[in-house]
């Protein structure tokens, strides 16, 4: 049952900034930075659990190092550097899920890493740190992820992700962009599971199935 459901929600999970649902201001701005290729090179997404976070990581990470993107910046979403990104390898794609594990040591590493010329066919380097508000508990971490930051180093990204901007470190936050993702509206979340019934031929066609739906999306609290 839990691979049926891992095998759903990437399934339906967003590739491109259109499909993604909600956040409108967000993926517009989005949309028309990687159309000129102009990607804010330290961004911080900020919202709840479940809210798209991490969908958005790798669609921007994607926009970013993707050869084949369309005319709109959009990535290809088939060569090898998206999939690499979708399954979260290492690879001018860095991911770590918790800003709690980056201790001084890794840290050294990430900096080190983000100076040194790539050998794949990728131009640029992203580096994804979700929960970076933890970072605070290693004040020397830190600091030290503070200097490739600072530098802006022309092909290096980063993008970092929280649950609360307010706890972010004013060191950190105030050197990103940040867009602040609002939970899902009731409307957003029945109408898109309405979709995906469809696309999976999941008839709804009785009050009872409806409400089920409802019922879901009711209980989700924007997530």
């Amino acid at each position: 049952m839990e691979q049926n459901n891992i095998q759903l929600y990437n399934k339906y999970r967003p590739k491109k900034l259109p499909e993604v649902v909600g956040h409108s201001a967000t993926i517009k701005d989005l949309q028309k930075r990687s159309k000129e290729n102009s990607l804010p090179k330290v961004i911080l997404l900020s919202g709840i659990t479940g809210v798209g976070k991490t969908t958005l990581f790798r669609i921007i990470s994607k926009n970013i190092l993707c050869m084949d993107k369309d005319t709109d910046g959009n990535a290809c979403n088939v060569c090898s550097i998206c999939e690499t990104i979708d399954n979260e390898k290492p690879n001018n794609f860095y991911f770590e899920e918790n800003g709690s594990n980056l201790n001084i040591e890794k840290v050294r590493e990430l900096v080190e890493q983000s100076e040194v010329k790539s050998f794949s066919k990728a131009k640029a380097k992203v580096y994804v740190v979700d929960e970076v508000q933890e970072m605070k508990k290693s004040q020397a971490a830190l600091n030290n992820l503070l200097k490739p930051i600072e530098k802006e180093q022309k092909n290096v990204y980063f993008i970092f992700g929280t649950m609360s901007d307010k706890d972010v470190p004013n060191a950190v936050k105030n050197r990103c962009t940040t867009y602040k993702l609002k939970p899902h509206s009731f409307e957003d979340i029945a109408g898109h599971l309405y979709k995906i019934c469809e696309s999976d031929t999941i008839q709804v066609d009785n009050n009872d199935k409806a409400d089920v739906l409802l019922t879901v999306a009711e209980n989700s609290y924007g997530s």
